[in-house]
Formats: structure tokens, C-alpha cells, sequence
């Protein structure tokens, strides 16, 4: 089901980017994700898994829980996470007010600077 999500970006990166949605079992993501030079999603499995890799990471945090609890760990993880008026909601499912600010408000301007500064940062573990 996330391939659909996943192959307008793919496609908006002709060359530079593969959707592996679907096509992988849990070694083998994190026989890639191991490769990779960044990681950038939101809090999900792969993420943490990338971050415990020594792979840097770029997560999109909601606001639903307070800091601290569910990032990824690492010195190469940066979470990115909107305050907002109705943070800590634990709307696990839905958005309580309807508006999902806690993720949308975080800005592509945002990611591309994070991740610019984990890329950039001489911390990498690994290049590829």
C-alpha cells in the first residue's frame, strides 16, 4: 500500500532514488538502509532501524506524544516536530482538530536543511 505513496517522490528523483516498498523482508531493508547515505521518513520501523544502523536520519515527528519517547536514538538522528496548541492529543488514528499541523507544519524547507546539515555535519559513520 505505501508504494503508491512513495513513487511520486521516486519519480520527482529520476535516477537518485528507488522505491523499495514491498520489495524487501526486514534483513534485506536493513542491508539497504545500511548503504544508504541519508535516511529521511517519518517515525516508522525503517527509520529507527536505520538510525540503530549508524545510517543518519531525518524523522518527521507528530506531535502526539512528548519528546523524548519515540525517536530514533543516535548522534546521527535529527527529529523534526512542529509545537503546536494540541500536541500530546495521542491521536494515534486520526487528527482530533481535523487540521494535522503537527506534521504539516513541518516545512520541505525544514527537511532539506536537516538533512544538509547531517550530510554536511563530518559526523557521517559511513559514505556511500
Amino acid at each position: 500500500a505505501e508504494r503508491r505513496l512513495a513513487s511520486p517522490i521516486a519519480a520527482a528523483l529520476p535516477g537518485r532514488s528507488w522505491n523499495a516498498c514491498g520489495e524487501s523482508d526486514l534483513m534485506q531493508l536493513a542491508a539497504l538502509l545500511k548503504c544508504c547515505t541519508l535516511f529521511v521518513g517519518n517515525d516508522s520501523g525503517p527509520g529507527h532501524l536505520a538510525a540503530a544502523l549508524g545510517t543518519p536520519v531525518v524523522t518527521l515527528m507528530s506531535a502526539i506524544h512528548a519528546p523524548g519517547i519515540w525517536e530514533p536514538r543516535g548522534a546521527e538522528a535529527l527529529v523534526l516536530r512542529e509545537t503546536v496548541p494540541c500536541e500530546f492529543c495521542r491521536g494515534e488514528t486520526f487528527c482530533r482538530t481535523g487540521t494535522e499541523i503537527c506534521v504539516r507544519g513541518i516545512t520541505v524547507a525544514r527537511v532539506v536543511a536537516a538533512a544538509r546539515a547531517l550530510l554536511t555535519s563530518g559526523r557521517r559513520a559511513h559514505s556511500s
